[in-house]
């Protein structure tokens, strides 16, 4: 009955039912009397008026129907009773009972306690709301059709030694229940999440398990301030336990199995948690927050989560708990293999992050699931077996997929809504569906990959997509190879390279299927390749050096083209006619770097080889200063000194320990022009820094002496002896001048070993050599770098 008042019911047999035998909805002070139900009484309403009526005599499979309806501080045992109802009670105990086909319901009722009952094969086993201090204690509930326990606005609540199995849908379910303690408690077997929380703040959960759920095992959605503890959560079949858009949560000894932990944030703010003595699978949890400039070993790990980390490299592990990263800049991650029972690799709202060396395998959704994304590189990876999607691309802007293996997914690769990307050098085959995808993607660039035995589309590239080039590609084996509908795809370079088509067999241009019409005007049919290019062995050069050549000696029948890649962006190409290729490069800086040749044979197959170049600082600068002068007092001093280095950034002058000027440094002389001098001895040091960081320093004395009648302020003869005192550098640590400086300079010296992607041991020099290191970034910010590679 729906919005029913004052209904009257009565001497009715309503059987056979799995939902509701009787339902009030909206309903007030309807009269029920001498009825037998098989499913007992449901009532739905938001108001105590809603749930006030007249209930007697009724009976649910043949057991009495108990209606408490205003009662206090009743002990009330329900042993033999077929549904119990209490309704603005306070203080009422229920104890006892095996229910059938309904259970217990309480409603608008305060620190009444519910106890040793077991249900089956009802909606809900304990259905409760707006029922504040409810306790729940030793329940069992199994193959209920909703939920074993649903709690709406019933904060204090307590439920302990509760068994929820075999739900319809959540086994728990506990919405707007602040400070709601759950302990000793078991979820099992729900078709959707073991235990369902939503805005509970000040939640526990405590030596409890939730295993083998078709959802998630725990879920918290903005629950603030929650504490899980001590707790089993394994074998489900979404994500072990998330926190979605929670703060302050404590996630402290627990044990995942075959599942994993998932934050769900909208902002940083939702990764404020605490996560300690936690493990995956035996392994303890590995959970980074506001991190940086630091190197963590993840191989005795069984998942990585990071947050707002900055220059973070994380390394190593055998991750069956998967990796997260969100809301990070400027960190690495390398030298991994991943699984997860949900995606492998989840990556939100990051920028300047280079994933390297990190293998995905049977990842129950996606292997890589990356949104937000800006300046992030994929490089020497692999996806394979994933449930899911290979790897996923949203909302990419400037992020490059290189050298890649995906293979054996549900669909291959995706980009969506990505510009300025790449995908090169990929081999993306035998996955249950699309090779790579393109929708609402522009601006992007598919090039040397191998996209074959798909069986969708190798290439598919959607009509919201735009500007987007595709060469240099072996494409074959699909079904069909590809097909565009963006009209605005380009299937060649537009001068002489196209793809390697399985189905192409010539001569003349190639169609792509699908309603753009587009053509590739160069294509080659895919043959057989006998390319081989032989490895060469790590270089080393000096940073900022150029005119560094390398040679490789690649073989093939059918030599056409080569490219030369300095950190996996193409820096040098042209035509190959066999032989030798020699390259010239340079301006690197100070660290290692991959230098990595592709060859290709008139057929566009391809070979590559990437070696590394270790780049060493170089040398110091040189620097040569004036003799030490006597002045007269009043008069000025010009100081010059001559200064020479192969990758000059900046000086800096100071007078008795204070930095008085400071400016960049183009190679030239450092001259500074003094102001009247006081009589006093003046100790003038120039400092010069070069962009790796080495400095060199040279110390000129003027000593002012007075006048003694003498009124033209000129010098006197002048002393002998020059100084060379680099160790006057440490005086300006303790100077204010200086001070200002540190400020700024600390920070973009950080940047420059973010940019390094992984903290290098400091230099040599003292601790204002160092600083002085990082004062050096602030020009280089604007400057262009000595020039890179170049055909040679």
């Amino acid at each position: 009955m729906s919005e029913s008042d004052q209904t009257f019911i009565s001497n009715n047999t309503v059987v056979g039912n799995t939902k509701y035998s009787v339902l009030l909805q909206g309903s007030a002070h309807c009269d029920l009397r001498d009825n037998n139900l098989s499913t007992g009484l449901s009532i739905y309403g938001d108001l105590l008026q809603e749930w006030s009526h007249n209930v007697s005599g009724n009976t649910v499979g043949g057991r009495p129907l108990v209606y408490l309806l205003g009662a206090s501080s009743t002990v009330l045992d329900t042993t033999g009773s077929g549904q119990v109802v209490v309704v603005n009670c306070s203080s009422v105990s229920v104890s006892g009972g095996d229910f059938v086909g309904a259970g217990v319901v309480a409603a608008f009722s305060r620190d009444c306690t519910v106890s040793d009952i077991t249900v089956t094969a009802a909606r809900f086993g304990v259905y409760a709301r707006s029922s504040p201090a409810l306790r729940l204690d030793n329940i069992t509930t199994a193959d209920t059709h909703v939920s074993g326990i649903f709690l709406l606005r019933c904060p204090l609540a307590k439920l302990n030694s509760c068994n929820v199995e075999g739900s319809g849908y959540d086994g728990i379910v506990a919405s707007n229940c602040n400070y709601l303690t759950v302990s000793h408690g078991l979820a099992r077997d729900s078709r959707d999440i073991g235990a369902n929380m939503n805005t509970c703040d000040h939640l526990v959960v405590g030596d409890c398990q939730f295993l083998s759920n078709g959802g998630s095992g725990l879920y918290l959605y903005r629950c603030d301030h929650g504490l899980v503890v001590s707790s089993v959560v394994g074998h489900n079949g979404g994500h072990g336990v998330v926190l979605a858009m929670c703060r302050y949560t404590s996630v402290l000894y627990d044990s995942i199995e075959r599942d994993d932990l998932m934050v769900q944030a909208s902002n940083p703010g939702h990764w404020e948690h605490v996560v300690s003595d936690c493990t995956v699978d035996g392994l303890p949890v590995l959970f980074l927050y506001n991190r940086s400039d630091e190197v963590v070993d993840a191989t005795h790990h069984g998942a990585v989560l990071m947050a707002r980390c900055n220059g973070v490299t994380v390394t190593g592990g055998t991750l069956s708990g998967g990796v997260q990263v969100a809301f990070s800049t400027d960190c690495v991650l390398e030298d991994m293999c991943v699984s997860a029972d949900w995606a492998g690799m989840h990556l939100q709202s990051v920028s300047s992050v280079r994933v390297s060396n990190v293998h995905v395998q049977s990842a129950g959704t996606e292997g890589v699931y990356a949104f937000s994304l800006s300046h992030v590189t994929f490089e020497g990876c692999s996806v394979e077996d994933c449930g899911g999607t290979g790897l996923y691309l949203g909302a990419c802007v400037d992020c490059h997929l290189t050298d890649t293996i995906v293979r054996n997914n549900s669909q291959g690769v995706y980009l969506d809504g990505c510009w300025e990307s790449t995908v090169t050098g990929c081999t993306v085959s035998d996955n249950r569906g699309t090779g790579i995808q393109l929708h609402f993607t522009r601006d992007c660039l598919l090039k040397r990959n191998r996209v074959s035995s798909n069986r969708g589309h190798g290439l598919d590239v959607g009509y919201s997509s735009s500007s987007n080039w595709v060469y240099l590609n072996v494409i074959e084996d699909n079904s069909p190879d590809a097909y565009d509908s963006s009209g605005g795809t380009h299937w060649d370079d537009g001068e002489q390279l196209g793809n390697a088509w399985g189905s192409y067999a010539g001569p003349g241009p190639y169609t792509v299927d699908g309603p753009a019409g587009a053509v590739d005007h160069f294509p080659r049919p895919v043959e057989p390749s006998d390319i081989v290019v032989p490895h060469h062995d790590p270089v080393e050069v000096e940073a900022w050096s150029n005119g560094n050549v390398i040679s490789w000696v690649p073989t093939s029948s059918r030599p056409l083209w080569y490219e030369f890649l300095v950190d996996s962006v193409v820096v040098a190409a042209g035509p190959w006619s066999g032989g030798t290729i020699s390259v010239t490069f340079g301006g690197l800086t100070h660290g290692t770097h991959t230098l990595t040749l592709v060859a290709y044979d008139a057929n566009y197959n391809w070979a590559a080889d990437t070696t590394t170049v270790n780049v060493t600082a170089g040398l110091a600068p040189l620097i040569t200063g004036p003799d030490d002068l006597e002045l007269y007092e009043g008069a000025s001093c010009t100081l010059v000194w001559n200064a020479s280095d192969a990758a000059p950034l900046r000086y800096y002058v100071m007078c008795n320990g204070s930095v008085v000027v400071a400016g960049s440094w183009h190679g030239g002389p450092v001259v500074f022009q003094s102001p009247p001098l006081a009589r006093g001895t003046y100790n003038f040091t120039a400092v010069v820094v070069d962009m790796n960081g080495n400095l060199a320093s040279d110390t000129v004395i003027v000593v002012v002496v007075p006048t003694t009648g003498n009124t033209t302020g000129t010098t006197p003869t002048s002393t002998t002896g020059h100084t060379d005192t680099s160790g006057l550098v440490a005086l300006a640590l303790v100077t204010t001048a200086l001070a200002i400086v540190v400020a700024t300079v600390l920070v973009l010296y950080l940047k420059r070993r973010r940019a390094a992607r992984r903290p290098a041991p400091l230099s040599p020099h003292d601790v204002f050599g160092d600083i002085l290191h990082a004062g050096a970034v602030e020009d280089r910010q604007g400057r262009q770098a000595p020039d890179g590679a170049s055909d040679h």
